[in-house]
């Protein structure tokens, strides 16, 4: 994805794209199945593009606790300053902890590429552990049955058989 930013004017320029996930550098793509959807904002300033990046997509997981297939909907945000020289505006305390997303922007840039930038933010979005919904009670570890749909009837408890003994001394008293 390449923004053409020598054309632009002083002030709020948006852009929407959509792309498919192969136009970007990703492991994993089938799950990402459905158009990946972009919305850019740049401010230009004299010496500084502060561009915000809003990616959406409909993306298809599995549930860590019961293996059930679904679709989620993930969205993410993130900023990048590019800047010729000191900021005209203080961002410095807006950017404090984000060092490397500001970066330089050359004289005579005219175009810039911020295909890894919507990567990144993409797979950000992606939760680190993946429920089909929050209550998800996961997987029988007996049996292997849905917990969400069906009911065991065993104990679910299992003892190490090398403690067995000890249980019986539970049971005297």
């Amino acid at each position: 994805m390449k923004l053409k930013i020598s054309h632009l004017s002083i002030g709020l320029h948006e852009f929407d794209f959509e792309e498919k996930i192969d136009s970007f550098e990703i492991e994993g793509k089938e799950r990402f199945p459905n158009p990946i959807r972009v919305h850019v904002k740049i401010d230009k300033e004299i010496s500084n593009l502060l561009i915000k990046i809003h990616v959406c997509t409909l993306a298809h997981f599995t549930c860590d606790r019961c293996l059930e297939e679904f679709d989620r909907e993930i969205c993410e945000d993130t900023e990048l300053l590019y800047s010729k020289e000191q900021p005209a505006v203080d961002y410095s305390d807006y950017f404090r902890e984000y060092d490397d997303e500001i970066r330089p922007y050359p004289m005579d840039i005219d175009i810039i590429d911020i295909t890894k930038d919507v990567r990144d933010t993409l797979l950000l979005a992606v939760p680190m552990k993946v429920l089909c919904k929050p209550d998800c009670k996961g997987l029988c570890p007996i049996c292997g049955a849905n917990l969400n749909y069906e009911t065991c009837h065993h104990e679910t408890e299992i003892i190490d058989p090398r403690w067995e003994q000890l249980k019986g001394l539970l049971n005297e008293n």
